[in-house]
């Protein structure tokens, strides 16, 4: 099975989510502190032990890439596009949290004002918790963001093909 570029881009990010949530609960695992993590499912799967937090990011992963692979297009870009949408948001909010990583942080730092005060006035507006709006936000940002790449590399493509069927008439 062949994955696209986009498909590389949300595994990485979900990997890496998965990589700055564990080395984040380090202490948790020591026994040292509570868990430290914002959502609520993979919470319980860290309270269970780092062999189930990697279990759920593998099986998500297949998830992931196999509605991408199923659902048509533009769907498939809308659906892809949410899960990069929350894992960046998951790998920002640690890097400008808690890692306080320099370069990263001025530059997540946007992203991360822009989503966390989305999902904090759209949870203020419909008295909804802060975890359900984020991912109301997630997919509304990722919708979005995801319609807009389908239409972009449609019209990009289409144009390359004009290009090279004018390219072929002239030779």
């Amino acid at each position: 099975m062949k994955l696209e570029f986009i498909e590389y881009i949300v595994i990485t990010l979900i990997l890496s989510d998965f990589l700055v949530t564990l080395f984040g609960n380090i202490p948790f695992f020591r026994g040292e502190s509570d868990i430290n993590e914002g959502n609520p499912v993979v919470a319980l799967f860290i309270k269970f032990g780092i062999i189930p937090l990697a279990l759920l990011t593998v099986v998500w992963i297949f998830v992931v890439i196999f509605l991408f692979k199923k659902l048509k297009e533009p769907l498939n870009y809308v659906w892809i596009f949410m899960p990069i949408v929350g894992h960046l948001w998951g790998v920002s909010t640690w890097i400008v949290f808690t890692y306080k990583i320099p370069v990263l942080e001025i530059i997540l730092l946007p992203y991360v004002v822009v989503i966390g005060y989305s999902a904090y006035f759209l949870g203020d507006l419909f008295s909804i918790p802060f975890f359900v709006s984020e991912i109301l936000i997630f997919v509304i940002f990722g919708g979005l963001l995801g319609f807009i790449f389908n239409v972009f590399t449609k019209n990009w493509s289409i144009k390359i093909r004009e290009k090279v069927r004018r390219e072929k008439k002239r030779s």
